[in-house]
């Protein structure tokens, strides 16, 4: 047997499993949106169901050539609005419409 001495790159390995640097520089992306335009809308501006809107105008279709760039805008901005609503109102504002029961919830 021999008794070699292995030898691990501990950065490169929590990078490989947990993505650090693209993660920080999405925070950072969210954080600069925040600051710069977020914070400042009035309540007006904020009290809607941003994933509703998205999902009617904000994402592109299939014949909608969008860039990929501003997809991820949109998408971080979507971000910024959502945490600016669970600051300012304690919560996410979702649209629902009726009540839901959940006995007539699909099973996962």
């Amino acid at each position: 047997m021999s008794n070699k001495q292995i030898t691990f790159d501990t950065e490169k390995i929590v990078e490989k499993v947990y993505s650090i640097k693209e993660l920080h520089k999405i925070l950072e992306d969210v954080i600069v949106d925040y600051v710069n335009e977020t914070r400042l809308k009035s309540d007006d501006e904020l009290n809607y169901d941003r994933s509703d809107w998205m999902k009617k105008f904000g994402k592109p279709d299939e014949t909608n050539l969008d860039k990929a760039e501003d997809i991820y805008d949109a998408d971080i901005q979507s971000l910024a609005i959502m945490i600016e609503q669970l600051r300012r109102y304690g919560g996410i504002k979702y649209k629902r419409e009726g009540r839901v029961n959940e006995k007539n919830l699909p099973k996962p």
